[in-house]
């Protein structure tokens, strides 16, 4: 137990000490840049702070008249306050022309005047050397009119020196893109550059500071006037805080030190509880069994049944009696599939030849169907004919009506002419009569009558031949009439034969167009059969098709089924009747495995209960094929 919790220990002292590390780097690292920015900041607050005493001292000399005193107030600075280094006094433009313009309003009128009063003093000494008559008083007086001339040589050289342009000192003019952004923002700027502070305070004009009265009147409320350039050394700010953080870091050290052995006790007891040994054993059972090796034996610590390698023992166990199922399972799967194998091939084969009768029937169905086809088109064109032929019947019998119509005219105009035959007949004989009176009349008349006698002879004889020639027509068309009569009657025979042939080939007509009907609704009921015999022939071929793809699936169920024997065959099992030992508790078993262990069915039983589940889905396929083909014995009894 020593040896693997030393190992443990290492392991967990590596990761944690190294978790422990990391983050106590970053806290340190956080800890100096904190304390830095912490430093820094109270560093620029105290340097604004002492800005404004510059500002201040700086209005005090101006009003005192000893601005030449700004440098060693500086110097003075740079040695008394530690960490300033540097202090720099920036003049604004406004500054400058403020201070060109109290040059020309104060400073001058001051020299002026001071220069007429050594003038004078100049003047009443001069009258008061010329009432002197003392040689020792006279050189006194010629003495102070020396320094008196001095003093007028020195206001002259301060008027025209104050009257040139004013020169601002080269080291309080901007230098840096730093003073012109100060004295353009009127902010303060802070950088940081290794160890130095740089600090730029401007100077903002106020209305309520009344330091600067004395020079800077005309300036509105808010200008930038100037600035403050201050250096800070952060040398001493650096030390003292890595001198810090070397403390806190030992500390902190300490303490991780410390609160790395309490975890690594605590984790590595917590581990090795919820393990139940080491590691490396609990993946080497791991191995064993990933291996196939189901006969290794898991070590646990009495009473032990929570840990890791306490699951992994009733796992181990209850794979193994799996596996031991499995494999008797496999073998009623590998059976059972042969046999399925084995009917599906028949199934397939008898499936095969249904699709064979199908067919042929199918080629049977439709030459019949063709034939219908070719009758029902025949009846359809004795029909048309029929109908041709009833329409040119009809023509016939109107044809033979009209004839006998013109025939009943012509025997009608015949009887009228033989009216008028009659009537000049009539004529003629009366005209005979008259001319034959008229011969009687010329012969009672003697020699003046004779050439009416003549002539009443000729008109005699034009009338007897009138009535002659009357009486040949007359004759010819009463044999006319009579063989008129004659044709009227065959006319009106013929009319009556055409009529009932009229009649007839109407009724051949419909007869022909039931015969077409009766073709047509045959070549639709054979149509209709012959779908119903090529859906069951579809139905066929697919079931056909299934058949083999249950075919090649038993087939592969039954590859498969060895092929899982094979894989089952690489575990090693304990020696027993292929189960392995009880399954711990939490591992339930299986109904199958149960009714197995109890004893009340064996797998030869299983094999069994199999097989007749088989032949009952055999025999269920042989049911439908049988109604397949009852379905086209009924299609052949149609056709």
């Amino acid at each position: 137990m020593s040896a693997r919790f030393s190992r443990l220990n290492t392991r967990l002292a590596v990761v944690i000490g190294t978790i422990l590390i990391v983050f106590l780097s970053l806290d340190i690292l956080y800890s100096v840049k904190s304390s830095r920015d912490t430093a820094i900041h109270e560093v620029e607050r105290w340097s604004v702070l002492l800005a404004e005493t510059v500002r201040v001292s700086l209005n005090t000399l101006m009003k005192e008249e000893k601005m030449d005193a700004r440098y060693g107030l500086f110097e003075s600075m740079n040695k008394e306050i530690p960490g300033l280094e540097k202090v720099r006094v920036i003049r604004g433009e406004k500054v400058n022309e403020l201070f060109q313009s109290a040059r020309e309003k104060k400073d001058i009128p001051r020299e002026q005047k001071a220069l007429a009063d050594y003038r004078r003093k100049v003047d009443e000494l001069n009258a008061k050397l010329a009432a002197t008559k003392d040689a020792y008083d006279r050189r006194d007086i010629e003495s102070e009119i020396t320094e008196a001339q001095k003093e007028i040589a020195n206001a002259e050289k301060n008027i025209q020196e104050l009257r040139l342009p004013f020169k601002t000192d080269p080291q309080e003019l901007p230098s840096g893109e730093m003073d012109r952004q100060v004295l353009d923002t009127g902010k303060p700027l802070f950088i940081v550059e290794g160890d130095k502070l740089q600090v730029w305070a401007p100077y903002i004009a106020h209305k309520s500071c009344g330091a600067a009265a004395g020079c800077h009147t005309g300036v509105e409320d808010g200008n930038v006037l100037g600035a403050v350039n201050m250096e800070f050394s952060l040398a001493e700010v650096n030390k003292e805080i890595r001198k810090n953080a070397i403390f806190s870091t030992v500390g902190k050290i300490v303490l991780s030190v410390l609160i790395i052995a309490c975890l690594m006790f605590m984790i590595t007891r917590i581990i090795l509880r919820q393990i139940g040994g080491e590691p490396d054993y609990a993946a080497d059972v791991v191995r064993q069994v990933a291996e196939g090796d189901l006969t290794v034996q898991v070590q646990v610590r009495s009473g032990d049944t929570i840990s890791l390698l306490a699951s992994l023992k009733g796992m181990v166990n209850r794979l193994s009696e799996l596996v031991g199922d499995v494999r008797v399972t496999t073998e009623s799967i590998t059976t059972a599939s042969q046999e399925i194998a084995q009917g599906n091939a028949d199934l397939s084969q008898r499936t095969e030849e249904q699709a064979s009768n199908l067919e042929e029937t199918a080629s049977s169905m439709e030459e019949l169907t063709s034939a219908v086809k070719q009758n029902t088109e025949n009846a359809k064109q004795a029909n048309q004919l029929a109908n041709n032929a009833s329409g040119i019947a009809v023509k016939g019998g109107q044809a033979v009506g009209d004839v006998v119509h013109t025939m009943a005219s012509i025997s009608t105009s015949s009887r009228k002419i033989v009216d008028i035959i009659g009537v000049i007949e009539g004529i003629a004989f009366q005209t005979n009569i008259l001319a034959l009176n008229a011969a009687v009349e010329a012969a009672r008349a003697g020699e003046q009558g004779r050439g009416f006698a003549v002539v009443a002879g000729e008109v005699r004889n034009l009338a007897q031949r009138s009535a002659a020639a009357a009486r040949e027509i007359k004759n010819l068309i009463n044999d006319s009439v009579n063989k008129v009569d004659v044709g009227t009657r065959q006319v009106d025979q013929a009319g009556a034969t055409m009529t009932e042939i009229v009649q007839a080939v109407k009724r051949v007509t419909d007869i022909m167009a039931e015969i077409a009907a009766a073709s047509n609704e045959q070549s639709a009921g054979i149509g209709q059969v012959n779908q119903a015999i090529i859906q069951m022939d579809e139905v066929t071929q697919q079931n056909a098709a299934l058949v083999e793809e249950a075919a090649a699936a038993a087939e592969a169920m039954r590859e498969q089924a060895g092929a899982l024997m094979e894989a089952v065959s690489v575990f090693k099992l304990k020696e027993g009747s292929g189960t392995a030992q009880k399954p711990d508790a939490g591992f339930p078993a299986t109904a199958t495995e149960a009714r197995i262990k109890k004893g009340t069915v064996r797998p030869e039983v299983l094999a069994m209960e199999g097989r007749k589940r088989v032949k009952r889905q055999r025999l269920a396929l042989a049911e439908a094929a049988a109604s397949d083909f009852d379905l086209a014995g009924d299609a052949q009894k149609i056709a």
